[in-house]
């Protein structure tokens, strides 16, 4: 039932642009509360979303996975509500509910009708308070996690991969360390560690209330202020995740072979700026350059690769803007049948280089910025989408203008923009280099 967000959905793919006072109110009570309200009245249903400024990356030394645990902990009850009852009473309602963990936040969401809003408000609001489990229900939570991690890293080819690459990348940082956290420091975490954790970190100072729906601040305002308002703040002590960009462009390889593999695949991760880093001024030519670059199949790689050349059955690329940490640009590449991984590998760097060296054309960056901004528009139907947005923004301390200049951000970026961002990420920053392998169980 609960997932870990491991990788956000990209940015441009939820932006809401328009007058932001069409768009959302947000207002602050006494305990540091923050709370985004923004309307869609098209359907009576509300989706209530509480953001804590804790994730992965946040985590002490040695206790890898305590946040994704504590996420997993919180459905165990409180003195008013049973362990469980918070997921019953939200199914019983004909809502849904659900959490994740990420490397800079953890997030717990409800989507039920009007009516059962306050019901939601006050369950949310008492485990924020009142958090209780035993050390029978952490025992067993435990192996369930140890569950999860065989099932979705352990047993899974390309997420061992990516583990070990993210690993190289940010080789002392934590965005290294797994968000489900290694399977040795799980074993170790203990009962206190949660709860240190939930006291040191989920305060209402330190928490985002987004409500996304059938709601207005009249509506709204008087049930924060009665299930929320009088918890109380705590101080909050939290390390700051590093934005620091290397200033060197190391380049390491991974590989992993495994007989469950039945295609090799092509992953190289660069490490690249956003909003909080040096040379954030990038973060948005870097956003139409993945998307020239590996988004669909009129990118320059599936143009290229699959469709001219034929010498690879996928390629795409991926960059999300929202890390408070350096963000990464991902290229993913399986070769076609009969072509070897390595062939692969060097036409995909083949690409990059021709972007270092040449200006993409006038044609194919309107046609880009046209599909970004299109994307962006259709989503702007859905309650949960745009509720995920604005904790994303605020959790990530994005500025507040963000979604008022989104698109005018993204169609003043030019030609040599794009350039830029190529030369910069591509010949100055580390990159890892990895290959899924397939392995001869003969060996």
């Amino acid at each position: 039932m609960l997932a870990i967000f491991l990788a956000g959905t990209l940015a441009y793919f939820l932006v809401y642009p328009g007058n932001k006072s069409q768009i959302y109110q947000s207002f602050k009570l006494d305990n540091g509360l923050e709370v985004i309200l923004v309307p869609n009245h098209t359907v009576p249903i509300v989706t209530q979303m509480i953001w804590y400024r804790y994730g992965s990356a946040n985590e002490p030394h040695s206790k890898s996975g305590i946040a994704h645990f504590l996420e997993h902990m919180m459905f165990k009850g409180t003195d008013k509500f049973s362990s469980g009852a918070f997921s019953k009473k939200v199914a019983q309602k004909g809502g849904k509910d659900n959490a994740f963990t990420s490397r800079d936040f953890t997030a717990y969401h409800q989507t039920i009708s009007k009516e059962n809003l306050e019901m939601v408000m006050e369950m949310e609001a008492d485990r924020m308070r009142n958090l209780k489990f035993t050390q029978e229900q952490f025992d067993t939570e435990k192996k369930v996690i140890l569950e999860e991690r065989s099932s979705r890293v352990d047993e899974v080819p390309a997420a061992i991969l990516s583990e070990k690459m993210m690993k190289e990348l940010f080789d002392g940082h934590p965005y290294g360390i797994p968000v489900i956290g290694k399977r040795e420091e799980i074993e170790a975490l203990e009962r206190d560690d949660a709860f240190n954790v939930y006291n040191q970190a989920y305060s209402p100072n330190n928490a985002i209330l987004i409500l996304a729906g059938d709601i207005t601040r009249k509506e709204a305002e008087p049930l924060v202020k009665k299930y929320y308002g009088s918890i109380p703040s705590r101080e909050v002590s939290i390390d700051k995740i590093s934005t620091n960009l290397p200033e060197n462009n190391i380049q390491k390889r991974v590989a992993y072979a495994d007989i469950k593999v039945k295609t090799p695949e092509q992953l190289i991760y660069f490490m690249a700026p956003n909003h909080h880093t040096r040379m954030s001024e990038l973060t948005y030519p870097t956003i139409l350059l993945a998307h020239i670059l590996g988004s669909g199949d009129t990118s320059i790689l599936y143009q290229n690769l699959v469709t001219d050349k034929k010498i690879a059955a996928f390629a795409s690329a991926d960059y999300d803007d929202f890390a408070i940490g350096p963000s990464v640009l991902i290229i993913h590449g399986i070769p076609s049948h009969g072509n070897k991984i390595e062939v692969l590998e060097k036409a995909i760097l083949d690409e990059i280089l021709k972007l270092t060296e040449q200006e993409i054309d006038s044609e194919t960056i309107a046609r880009a910025k046209n599909e970004l901004i299109a994307s962006a528009i259709f989503a702007r139907d859905g309650v949960e989408p745009m509720a995920n947005l604005f904790g994303r923004i605020v959790a990530s301390n994005i500025d507040e203008d963000y979604l008022d200049k989104w698109d005018e951000n993204i169609n003043k970026v030019t030609a040599s923009d794009i350039k830029e961002a190529a030369n910069f990420i591509f010949n100055n920053m580390p990159v890892v280099i990895g290959a899924l392998e397939v392995k001869d169980n003969k060996q």
